[in-house]
């Protein structure tokens, strides 16, 4: 879950477990009173860095950590609440975490929709949860960042000169700009990320195969 560089900079690799973790801590805190008008108190970061290192003694977490993983997956469940609000037909299987319709219906929405492919097959991990927490303050510009702000944030919380991976992997940046949660920016992403490529379709395959620089 953490690699140590140089005895000093030690990368959160977060997985599900520590997510499940992170979001009970969240929603008993917004059950406490410690968020004021849609957002969380820096009392609430304390405690859940209290919260989570007693439970998993061996990853370093910080508040900084904890914030930025809370915005991916506020930013991560915003693209699926988006998408799928007020819409018919659809419905989320809590036991497989998948989006579910009829094949026609899905077909319907990716003539408008295209970038709803990806959720065809993509788990979305407690969207309930998720929905209570962040669904009414949901669609502010604030939560949108550039990739490049992203990059930024990242190399703030990690010692970028150590070779020490960032928090967000690149895949995670792709997903977001496929969903237009994220902007490029000036950040130069993988024209072959399979991510990107399926919300595009067939279309220029010629060009995937090329470096693409985003100015």
């Amino acid at each position: 879950m953490g690699k140590r560089k140089n005895s000093e900079v030690e990368l959160v690799t977060w997985n599900q477990t520590m997510d499940d973790a992170l979001l009970d801590a969240l929603e008993y805190q917004s059950n406490s009173d410690n968020r004021v008008s849609g957002s969380f108190t820096s009392k609430t970061y304390d405690n859940i860095l209290k919260e989570l290192s007693g439970k998993f003694k061996d990853v370093a977490f910080d508040k900084e950590k904890i914030k930025n993983r809370v915005k991916y997956l506020k930013r991560n469940f915003g693209s699926c609440f988006d998408l799928f609000k007020g819409l018919s037909g659809f419905s989320w299987n809590p036991v497989s975490n998948i989006w579910g319709a009829e094949p026609g219906v899905w077909k319907d929405l990716f003539k408008s929709r295209p970038e709803a492919k990806v959720w065809m097959t993509k788990s979305m991990h407690n969207y309930k949860k998720l929905e209570a927490l962040f669904g009414d303050d949901r669609a502010t510009e604030e939560d949108v960042e550039t990739a490049a702000e992203i990059r930024e944030r990242n190399a703030r919380s990690n010692d970028v000169e150590s070779g020490v991976q960032e928090d967000e992997t690149i895949e995670e940046v792709d997903f977001l700009v496929s969903q237009n949660q994220a902007t490029l920016g000036g950040y130069a992403v993988d024209p072959e990320s399979p991510l990107l490529n399926k919300n595009s379709g067939e279309e220029n395959t010629s060009k995937q195969k090329q470096k693409i620089k985003v100015c």
